[in-house]
């Protein structure tokens, strides 16, 4: 279909639309991919409710709405989409990495605060890599031009959410086992095992024939882990959030890609025509 194609291959001859698409499937890999897991963090291992898990996730949104808002202007102003963009990554991968040192000890108040920041850098990179999309395209194919931007973010998004899902079940069994072998060996664990009224629950004996068979228990359904005494519960919580934490640690890795993808981009310079396509 040439010129007439939904997406106009032509397009992907502009530097600036190329590279701003390939940075937008990347951050889509590492925010929806990698951010949907946090969730399960926070009701696992941190033990909240889904609706106090959906409320830790409000900072992020706020910290969307003030970055996007924020550099919107001055970038439409200026026409500098690479200093803004560098700046976002920077920080949606330093929080990345963050994310990957949570344990079950880190602090809600902590936790609240990378997220926040993390929102931030997503509304700053979220709207650059639409304007400068838009600035890429000419009058005539505006549509087609924000419509990718959708389109490549949502590709990355789906395959990042399947990857780190398929790394995180691999992982978990193996992690959750060995700190279970590693917890029988510490004095509280043993006490806890020694206490008729802790080992005599179902929630225990399902722990204990886990343990006995070398194998983590079944995390299909978690909610077990509410009626285990907390001295048996805490390796289950340790494997899991060590599985947690190399996911996001490549999280981290998709990031640092996108922001070394985005060092290629090229600013596009205040021109009337520039302001025009950007708005």
């Amino acid at each position: 279909m040439g010129d007439a194609a939904l997406l106009p291959p032509a397009m992907f001859r502009r530097p600036l639309f190329a590279v701003s698409n390939a940075v937008n499937t990347v951050v889509g890999m590492g925010v929806f991919g990698g951010l949907s897991l946090l969730p399960m963090h926070l009701q696992i291992v941190k033990g909240l409710s889904p609706g106090a898990a959906g409320l830790m996730l409000l900072p992020q949104t706020l910290g969307i709405i003030a970055g996007g808002r924020l550099c919107g202007p001055v970038v439409i102003r200026t026409g500098r989409h690479k200093g803004f963009l560098l700046l976002g990554l920077a920080c949606m991968t330093g929080c990345a990495l963050a994310f990957s040192r949570l344990s079950p000890d880190t602090s809600l108040w902590t936790t609240g605060l990378v997220t926040a920041v993390m929102g931030l850098g997503i509304g700053v990179c979220f709207q650059v890599m639409l304007l400068a999309i838009q600035a890429s395209a000419p009058p005539g194919a505006m549509g087609a031009a924000s419509a990718s931007y959708t389109f490549f973010r949502q590709i990355g998004g789906t395959a990042g959410t399947a990857v780190y899902l398929s790394v995180l079940f691999a992982l978990t069994g193996d992690r959750v086992a060995d700190a279970l072998h590693d917890a029988e060996r510490t004095p509280e664990f043993g006490a806890a095992l020694r206490d008729p009224a802790v080992a005599d629950t179902p929630a225990a004996r399902r722990l204990l024939s886990a343990l006995r068979d070398g194998t983590a228990p079944d995390l299909d359904d978690s909610s077990f882990l509410d009626r285990l005494d907390p001295r048996l519960a805490r390796p289950v919580l340790e494997g899991l959030s060590g599985a947690l934490d190399t996911v996001f640690l490549i999280v981290t890795g998709v990031l640092a890609t996108g922001l070394v993808l985005a060092l290629f981009l090229k600013d596009a310079r205040t021109t009337k025509d520039t302001k025009g396509k950007a708005a």
